[in-house]
């Protein structure tokens, strides 16, 4: 009687379990459910491309900033060069080349910033810029980006 009186529970709860799973409010829960993770990528995919665009803009501004101050040493080298040998404003020969190691140095930096703004990680080339005026075509037909 026991044996019977379980067989027939367990009968009913795999009923009621199958019959659960395939009411169309359980359909409508998991579909919400898909609809709901999708939004999550897509945020997600919002948030990397804003972090990629602030990186990216970290880098243009680390750049320019090293191009100004570049510009501002050779203007002072320039400026110092015009002055006569007599002038006491002008700068000692230790100081002027010290002042063209350091024009070296930002100018091999610059060059190195620029190689590893035409390369992106992968090798190939990328756009840095978040403006679209800097976008160059795909090389060949099968280079999409």
């Amino acid at each position: 009687m026991i044996v019977l009186y379980i067989a027939l529970l367990l009968t009913f709860y795999v009923g009621f379990l199958l019959w659960n799973q395939y009411r169309p409010r359980t359909r409508k829960r998991y579909f919400a459910k898909v609809v709901k993770d999708l939004e999550y990528q897509i945020w997600d995919k919002e948030f990397e491309r804003f972090k990629t665009k602030e990186a990216r803009e970290e880098l243009r501004v680390d750049y320019d900033r090293g191009k100004a101050n570049l510009a501002t040493l050779e203007t002072q080298i320039k400026m110092n060069d015009e002055k006569k040998s007599d002038d006491p404003t002008k700068i000692p020969e230790a100081d002027r080349k010290r002042m063209d190691d350091k024009k070296d140095l930002m100018v091999r930096d610059l060059k190195r910033q620029e190689q590893g703004r035409e390369e992106g990680s992968d090798g190939r080339p990328s756009s840095w810029c978040t403006c679209s005026r800097s976008w160059s075509a795909p090389n060949d037909a099968t280079d999409f980006r």
